[in-house]
C-alpha cells in the first residue's frame, strides 16, 4: 500500500499479520540519472542534468518533466547523449502542478504561492508579515503545507523540496498577480522588517541581452555565431564571461538568473512608476 504525504491509506478490511511503515525519501542524484536514462534511452547532457537536479529527486515530477520535454520536441540526441534545446518548462508539468495545488485548501495554496516568491527557504515570520497575521494564526495551514511534502525540514529550516517545484508554483500565478506580490514584498522590506530579497544581479549590456535571448531560443554556439557573424570561439568567450558574472555553470542556470534579473527590473520600474 502506498500513499502520498498527508493522505491516509485505505487498508483492506480484515487485514491481519505483521505490518511495517516505510517512509520513502527522494531519489538520490545517481538514481535520478538512472531513471532519466531509462526514460530517454541515452544519458542526459550536462545542461539537462542541471535541470534534472532541480527536481529534487521527486520521481513523478521528474517523469512529467522528461516526458513533457520529449512531447514538445525540446530534447535531441547528439553523440549518444540527450541535449536540452530550451529553458521553457513543458506545459504538462505546469498543468500537473496546478492540478495538485487545486487539491489543497485555499489557505495552503495561499501560503505556498506567497512563499514561492520569497525564496527557497520558507520563513514563517515573513509569511505572517505578508498575510498581515501571526504565525500562530497560520498553524492549521502551515501543518497542511508540511503534510503535502512540498516543503520539508532541512536542519531546522523549512525549505521547498525542489527548486523546480518552487518555480512551477510561482509560475502558476498570473504575471500581474506575481508582480503585485513582489511589489508588496518590496514595500514590506522597506517598512516592516521583511528579509531582503537576493541581489538582483548585474546590469546586462545590449549585446549580452541579445546573446541571452539566443541561448533562450535553444541555439548552439555555432548557430549563435552564424546569427551574429562571430566565430564560435568568440561566442564561447562571451558565454563564459556571462557564466562568471552570474556565478553559474550551465545555460539553464544562466537563463534562470537572467529571468530573475528581468523580474527584479520590472518590479523596480513598477515601484518607480
Amino acid at each position: 500500500m502506498a500513499h502520498r504525504p498527508g493522505e491516509a491509506p485505505a487498508l483492506p478490511a480484515g487485514l491481519t499479520g505483521r505490518s511495517e511503515r516505510l517512509s520513502l525519501g527522494p531519489l538520490g542524484p545517481a538514481h535520478s540519472l538512472s531513471l532519466a536514462r531509462d526514460l530517454l534511452g541515452a544519458p542526459p547532457a550536462p545542461a539537462l542534468v542541471q535541470l534534472i537536479d532541480q527536481a529534487g529527486g521527486h520521481p513523478r515530477l521528474l517523469i512529467e518533466l522528461l516526458t513533457g520535454l520529449q512531447e514538445e520536441g525540446a530534447l535531441e540526441t547528439v553523440d549518444d547523449e540527450v541535449r536540452l534545446l530550451t529553458s521553457r518548462l513543458p506545459a504538462r508539468l505546469a498543468t500537473r502542478v496546478r492540478a495538485t495545488l487545486e487539491r489543497f485548501s485555499p489557505g495552503c495554496r495561499q501560503l505556498l504561492c506567497v512563499a514561492s516568491l520569497l525564496g527557497c527557504e520558507v520563513v514563517y515570520e515573513d509569511l505572517a508579515l505578508m498575510l498581515r497575521t501571526s504565525v500562530s494564526a497560520l498553524l492549521p495551514a502551515l501543518e497542511e503545507v508540511e503534510a503535502t511534502g512540498v516543503v520539508r525540514n532541512d536542519d531546522g529550516r523549512a525549505v521547498f523540496s525542489s527548486p523546480l517545484l518552487r518555480r512551477l508554483i510561482s509560475d502558476s500565478m498570473p504575471d500581474s498577480l506575481r508582480l503585485s506580490l513582489q511589489r508588496e514584498a518590496a514595500a514590506l522590506r522597506a517598512t516592516a522588517g521583511l528579509r531582503e530579497a537576493p541581489a538582483a544581479g548585474p546590469e546586462l549590456s545590449e549585446q549580452q541581452r541579445v546573446l541571452v535571448g539566443l541561448v533562450r531560443e535553444g541555439l548552439t554556439n555555432q548557430q549563435i555565431a552564424r546569427r551574429l557573424a562571430l566565430s564560435p570561439h568568440t561566442v564561447n568567450y562571451h558565454l563564459r564571461k556571462l557564466f562568471k558574472t552570474f556565478g553559474v555553470s550551465s545555460r539553464i542556470d544562466l537563463l534562470t538568473a537572467a529571468e530573475h534579473l528581468d523580474a527584479s527590473g520590472r518590479a523596480t520600474r513598477a515601484r518607480q512608476n
